[in-house]
């Protein structure tokens, strides 16, 4: 930690730290640090102001925390230097806890906070404007094709795309988080759930934060599993399509209503549904975030898909970006994982089955090309 860094800590909490770590985080500007005072831990962030978007940290905190949900306190912040001292959930992400006996208890509490936040209100954030996935789709093109593989786009490409981005601009629009994946969930070992890295929340697609989780490019799930947890989103959001798992007859407080931004926050706020009192009704003349939306599971399942692919494009984009421009390694193994997820949900669609066979080969030419790059860095 730099010393004016830790100086101004310091002074803002008027007790000498006894310790602090950095913290891993691999694909940022910002950069944090746990630090212990009084056996109390507490999470510092570096955010330099002319990197990072910290006014919109601000007031989606502000939006978010104010909904119940369970997003880090910010307790004190000096905006033109850009430090942050931010209250601690702990640093077990959902990628550490899949891989545990609380798998479906990550799962379930990310479906019910996903849901919660899908029902708040948020006039005031901008939307996902078109222009803006066009630049995502850009992406992939720039860095990942002609930067590093040096080659032109299918022939098939410009159509799928348009497919793509008429998908994502058909849905109904909600408050997304738009990197609601599971390295930005969190669970800790009390089972205190946590959400991280919000600060580029937008208001679109209603399946985008789900195609971010479902379809995560840092862990795979098979089909089964996303169509169960798929269900079981349908269920709790109040698609009138139905969806397995809870209904409000059998399970009230799993379909907790929508929470207003002014709103006090709840005292469940993080708990998971599944562990909640049996009489918990949601208040009288409530209404779930998407109880008017007549999709069936298939309608679901195609919009779910389609923003996922699109977003994967965008990710593989990113990933190769970060090595060619920024010089860091560290995203390029997950490249072939997530052009083997984009080939298997391009095989499903009419609009963008003629992608399949060229993904296919994009996936064994970035293995060599990514294997051949991890040899030479550390």
């Amino acid at each position: 930690m730099q010393a004016q860094l830790r100086r101004w800590v310091e002074a803002t909490l008027g007790v000498s730290l006894a310790r602090h770590e950095p913290l891993l985080v691999e694909a940022s500007h910002r950069r944090f640090h746990r630090v212990w005072s009084d056996n109390a831990s507490l999470v510092v962030m570096e955010s330099p102001p002319s990197l990072e978007r910290n006014d919109a940290l601000v007031s989606m905190q502000r939006l978010l925390a104010g909904a119940g949900l369970p997003v880090p306190d910010i307790i004190a912040m000096d905006l033109s230097a850009g430090f942050f001292i931010l209250s601690d959930l702990g640093n077990r992400s959902l990628e550490q806890a899949y891989g545990g006996p609380d798998r479906d208890l990550a799962l379930e509490f990310a479906i019910a906070h996903l849901v919660r936040l899908q029902g708040i209100e948020a006039a005031e954030v901008p939307a996902y404007e078109e222009s803006r996935f066009r630049d995502e789709l850009h992406i992939f093109t720039e860095w990942f094709l002609d930067g590093l593989l040096r080659q032109t786009p299918d022939a098939a490409m410009p159509t799928a795309f348009e497919a793509l981005i008429a998908n994502v601009l058909a849905q109904p629009q909600c408050l997304i988080h738009r990197d609601y994946h599971c390295r930005n969930l969190l669970l800790d070992q009390k089972g205190r759930f946590g959400i991280v890295d919000f600060q580029d929340a937008l208001v679109g697609p209603i399946t985008y934060d789900l195609a971010c989780l479902l379809w995560d490019c840092y862990y795979r799930f098979n089909a089964a599993e996303r169509r169960r947890w798929l269900r079981r989103y349908q269920a709790q959001a109040g698609f009138p399509n139905g969806g397995e798992g809870a209904s409000i007859g059998s399970s009230p407080a799993l379909l907790s209503p929508a929470v207003k931004s002014g709103d006090r926050p709840s005292a469940d706020a993080s708990i998971p549904p599944s562990t909640r009192q049996s009489g918990d009704q949601p208040s009288a003349g409530s209404t779930l975030p998407h109880s008017g939306c007549a999709w069936d599971e298939a309608a679901l399942t195609r919009a779910l898909d389609l923003t996922a692919l699109q977003r994967q494009f965008k990710a593989v984009g990113i990933f190769t970006r970060l090595w060619l421009r920024d010089g860091k390694p560290t995203h390029l193994r997950y490249i072939v994982p997530v052009l083997d997820a984009m080939q298997e949900i391009a095989a499903l669609y009419q609009e963008v089955q003629p992608l399949s066979p060229w993904l296919e080969r994009l996936a064994a030419d970035a293995t060599v090309q990514t294997a051949r790059v991890m040899r030479k860095t550390p």
